[in-house]
């Protein structure tokens, strides 16, 4: 797979402009990273430009990611949008599977039995595998990049820019929400989407003040989270 390929997680777009309200709302798709690789079915982002707010703080953050990095945030997002979904999935296929089971002992030569038996196997084995896969996938793909992003945190949420035009996506949007770890910010902004703000990019002096806009704007949304293997 070409490395572009690999990273259209991290693509552009404009989608659509819906009003919502009196704010005027758009569908974007920002820089980010998505929790697997077919997660496509909602891309976007409902974000309002950033030019219809004032905001009293405004912090601008300049950030890099290694692939070791992005390795923690998609195991943190993922762990947090399909980790319970695919535990579902796995519970229904392995009761499924004990029913062909039965059917298999009670009559060894029942195909279909077989069969299904076997596809359940299969398809227990790549809810587990993919997501494992496409972590790898992207990490391998940005230790072979140099490239920067840029986020502004403000008291009324993240501020990122989409083909030139800067975008707030709110901290009151009801898919926003961050875990922060030792060394990074996971920025959740939609069920397939997310940032990893690493915190070694943000100035010590303004960190904590990072976390402080973070909290009051996002409250019980705002989670800490101890990972094995970060390095502090």
């Amino acid at each position: 797979m070409k490395e572009k390929e690999t990273m259209s997680n991290m693509e552009q777009e404009t989608v659509s402009s819906p009003e919502n309200g009196e704010e005027k709302k758009e569908s974007v798709v920002p820089e980010s990273l998505t929790a697997d690789e077919y997660a496509v079915s909602e891309p976007w982002v409902d974000a309002a430009p950033a030019e219809q707010s004032e905001y009293e703080k405004r912090i601008e953050i300049e950030y890099s990611f290694t692939g070791e990095e992005v390795a923690v945030a998609l195991k943190i997002f993922q762990k947090k949008m399909i980790f319970k979904k695919n535990l579902i999935y796995t519970a229904v296929l392995l009761f499924l599977e004990v029913l062909y089971l039965q059917s298999l002992i009670k009559n060894p030569d029942y195909f279909v039995g077989k069969l299904m038996a076997c596809l359940c196997i299969i398809v227990i084995a790549f809810l587990w595998y993919m997501p494992w896969q496409h972590i790898r996938r992207v990490a391998k793909a940005t230790d072979s990049i140099d490239q920067s992003y840029h986020i502004a945190v403000t008291e009324k949420g993240f501020i990122t820019n989409n083909n030139g035009k800067e975008y707030l996506i709110d901290y009151n949007a009801e898919k926003t929400s961050v875990v922060e770890t030792v060394d990074l910010f996971v920025v959740a902004i939609s069920k397939e989407r997310c940032f990893a703000i690493p915190k070694r990019c943000i100035d010590p002096s303004k960190l904590e003040d990072v976390k402080e806009l973070m909290k009051a704007g996002l409250k019980e949304k705002y989670q800490v989270a101890k990972v094995k293997g970060e390095r502090r």
